[in-house]
């Protein structure tokens, strides 16, 4: 029987986001000019419990930050780093543990009830989706400025025309 801490069935917890994102010391430390939005000292980064804690509670509270994190994974040239994004491992994992949830290809299109109530698998959903929500306001707040950047430059084509 698994400990408290580690049931999949009480919620994320840190030790599980540990199996779920794994952060080695030498990305912490590469990464820490954005890590260190989680409030933890910097002395402290190699506290695994700390670290994670510290993780799991800017990740319930601040979709931007996450978003900021997975794209700088995302947008890394190798393969390797682009696998090391928490929307990729998050998936991994929620598929390793749902077999049910391989039928869909984006895991917010599977029915809420297939990742049961005040679980793991739960949290990490409603994760990715304030997540996906942070990216869709975002887009939303910048189509506005690219159309006035567009009418602007445009406008100034017309006057250097004229």
């Amino acid at each position: 029987m698994p400990d408290s801490e580690n049931d999949v069935q009480g919620g994320l917890t840190w030790k599980i986001l540990k199996q779920v994102f794994p952060v080695a010391p030498s990305l912490r430390r590469e990464h820490w000019d954005l890590l260190a939005g989680t409030g933890i000292a910097e002395a402290q980064r190699n506290d695994d419990e700390l670290f994670y804690q510290a993780l799991l509670h800017k990740f319930r509270r601040d979709g931007e930050f996450l978003v900021d994190l997975d794209r700088r994974f995302l947008g890394s040239k190798k393969k390797k780093d682009r696998e090391k994004a928490f929307t990729y491992r998050a998936r991994r994992w929620l598929r390793q543990q749902i077999p049910g949830l391989s039928e869909y290809d984006d895991i917010l299109e599977a029915p809420a009830d297939l990742f049961g109530e005040a679980t793991a698998e739960r949290d990490l959903r409603d994760i990715v989706a304030d997540m996906r929500r942070v990216e869709r306001e975002a887009k939303a707040r910048q189509a506005p400025l690219a159309e006035e950047r567009w009418k602007s430059a445009g406008a100034e084509l017309r006057s250097l025309l004229d």
